[in-house]
């Protein structure tokens, strides 16, 4: 039986690391999509996670919709 902890080995060539760009965001986009439910879903476009801007943006995340005291 293998071993399933460990090392993962080295990979035996370059992994590609060609991920495309996204094209600018130049204006707002909106979408209204109804159902026979009450729910709603919004989304924002917001910085990827190796931003600097990207912790504040967890962090209203979370005191906006987790928990029982969630603003949402």
């Amino acid at each position: 039986m293998k071993q399933l902890r460990g090392r993962v080995p080295k990979a035996l060539r370059e992994v590609p690391r060609d991920i495309p760009q996204e094209p600018p965001q130049t204006k707002e986009k909106r979408v209204t999509w109804q159902c026979g439910r009450c729910r709603r879903l919004v989304a924002y476009h917001i910085t990827n996670d190796g931003n600097p801007d990207s912790y504040p943006l967890h962090i209203a995340a979370k005191v906006l919709s987790d928990g029982q005291t969630s603003r949402i």
